[in-house]
This record gives C-alpha cells, sequence and structure tokens, in this order.
C-alpha cells in the first residue's frame, strides 16, 4: 500500500486504503455504461451544449466527455461481504493448504506454483491482478486433472480419490474467492511481497498468506475499519471533472462541469465539486490515477466503452 503511507497503525490511512481499492474495483469493473437521459426541457439542452462546447475549445474530445459522465451515471460501489460470509473461508483455506502440505510431503505431489508474469497493460493504469491466486488454483486444478487422466487410474485409487477431491475443492474455493474479493475485499492485501518473492512460494505457502489476510481484514471489520459504499459515492461525481482536468492542462472548469452534472446526474454547486475532487484526489490516489488513465485512452481514440441502448422513459419520469 505504497500509495497509502502508515495504513497499517492508522486508523484513517486504513479507512483511505480500502476505500480506494473498493472505488477502483467498481470502476475498474465498469465495462458498459448507462446512457443519460435526454433533456427534458429545452432550455437543459441549450446549457449542457454551451458548457459542452466550451470544454472542447479547451482540449475535451466529445467521445471522452460524454463517456466520463455515462461512467458518473453508471459507478456503483459495493460493500464488502459481511464478516459472517468471510470467516468460514479461512478454515476452508487452510484446510485446503493442509491438505496440500500433506500430499507434498508425501512425495507423491509435489510442485512450485508460480504466479501469472507481470500484465503490461498493467503499467498503462490498469488495477493489479489481485486474483492470480485464484487463477493459479484452476491452473493447478487442471494440471493434476490431467495428470489424473494420463495415469489412467493405475496409480492408488486412494490417492486418485483424494486428488479428485482436493481439485473439486480448489475449483470451489476459487470461485469462492473471487466472489468475495470482486468487490474491493482485496483492499486488505498489502502485496505482502513482490511477484518475484510470491514465485518462490508453493501454493500452499500462499493459501496460508490468503488466510492471514482475511483474517487481518475480519479484525478490521471488528474494529468498523472498512467504509460503507454510500460515503464513496462522490466518485460519481469526480470522473467528469478529473477529465476535464487533464484534457485542459490544469483548468479545472468546475463550474461548467458542475452544470453538466446538475442536467444529467444530481445537483451539485460548483464549490461543492471542487471540494469533492480535492478530497477524491488525496484520499483515492489509485482510483484517480485509474479514472483519469482510462478517459485518457477513451480521449486518444485507444479504449471505447459499451453503452446501453437508449430505453424511452415515460412522460412522469422526466
Amino acid at each position: 500500500m505504497k500509495a497509502h503511507k502508515g495504513w497499517e497503525n492508522n486508523r484513517k490511512a486504513q479507512k483511505d486504503a480500502i476505500a480506494d481499492f473498493m472505488i477502483l474495483m467498481a470502476v475498474a469493473s465498469c465495462h458498459t455504461l448507462k446512457p443519460y437521459r435526454s433533456f427534458s426541457k429545452p432550455v437543459d439542452k441549450t446549457l449542457f451544449t454551451d458548457d459542452f462546447i466550451h470544454l472542447l475549445r479547451w482540449g475535451c474530445t466529445p467521445k471522452a466527455l460524454v463517456t466520463a459522465l455515462q461512467m458518473s451515471n453508471t459507478i456503483d460501489v459495493e460493500n464488502s461481504p459481511p464478516s459472517r460470509q468471510v470467516k468460514p473461508m479461512v478454515k476452508r483455506i487452510r484446510g485446503l493448504a493442509h491438505e496440500l502440505g500433506e500430499l507434498e510431503s508425501s512425495g507423491r505431489l509435489v510442485w512450485r506454483n508460480y504466479p501469472n508474469p507481470v500484465n503490461p497493460a498493467r503499467q498503462n493504469g490498469d488495477p493489479p491482478d489481485v486474483w492470480r491466486l485464484t487463477k493459479c488454483l484452476h491452473t493447478q486444478a487442471d494440471k493434476l486433472e490431467r495428470r489424473l487422466r494420463k495415469a489412467g487410474r493405475k496409480a492408488s485409487p486412494s490417492l486418485d480419490a483424494r486428488l479428485e477431491t482436493v481439485i473439486k475443492n480448489m475449483r470451489q474455493l476459487a470461485g469462492e474467492m473471487v466472489d468475495l474479493e470482486g468487490t474491493g475485499f482485496l483492499a486488505i492485501q498489502n502485496q505482502r511481497g513482490p511477484l518475484e518473492q510470491e514465485a518462490g512460494q508453493t501454493l500452499r505457502e500462499r493459501l496460508h498468506n490468503r488466510a492471514d489476510d482475511y483474517e487481518d481484514w475480519l479484525r478490521m471489520a471488528s474494529e468498523k475499519v472498512p467504509p460503507r459504499s454510500h460515503s464513496l459515492m462522490r466518485v460519481n461525481h469526480v470522473c467528469p471533472a478529473l477529465y476535464v482536468k487533464w484534457a485542459t492542462r490544469g483548468h479545472p472548469f468546475h463550474e461548467r462541469v458542475a452544470n453538466l452534472l446538475s442536467i444529467v446526474k444530481t445537483q451539485i454547486t460548483a464549490p461543492q465539486l471542487a471540494r469533492e475532487v480535492e478530497e477524491f484526489e488525496a484520499s483515492y490516489p489509485w482510483s484517480s490515477d485509474y479514472i483519469r488513465r482510462s478517459l485518457a485512452r477513451v480521449h486518444r481514440g485507444e479504449k471505447i466503452y459499451r453503452v446501453l441502448p437508449v430505453k424511452p422513459y415515460r412522460q412522469s419520469e422526466l
């Protein structure tokens, strides 16, 4: 958590680190955007067009600015899972690690499980591959299954049955871990070591490390450290503001952006938006950087988001 110094011992830094990761995962998983509503009044369309064109003159592109507003209309930060859902996972992870350790020590099952190589896309602002352990579980399960098929059950029947159980447990556990961690649960992960260091660990050792991480999170949850998602929804305001500031080389145009947001999303004043953007950039550096980089790629024509089709709105909704 290099971006959140002192997070291990400072309560506010812990909250910020966890919140940053929860927002990051919500933004990174937002592949399909919701269009904002059509204008209910001609004056709204005129005001929107004036502010929109003004920002284009200062360097924004229509596609990126519309995308930023659609992101504001789409991103939804989910709460972390409840402790009662996490506690059983710790026992299951340690149980699988123990079973693998016994198989390894017996000499019938020995491997060094290496993580995936560093993805070059991460250097362009994509979030870290936080699910590499679950991917390794699936990969190792596939390897064991191929080994069983190749052996043709010529080895010990009891060992074969034991390995089949391990394969099933590995896949089930990997799926459940992805469900838990997809909401930003891995904000507690402190990147225990670089990929090179992790490459020297067995899968059993890495499972024990993950169980330790889960127990750390349970401790924090008992101390009410993880934030609730409703306190993180300022991300819906800052997306276009961060893009405009980047595209115009430092000119935030908070009043113009606030006008656009007030028409397509929610009423917000320029001072309120300026305050939220300042606090967001200071508290959530990972999310801020990812949003800027993603919209910069849209700006340069390197990235395109899918947008849901526009549905007709009833007059009562306008």
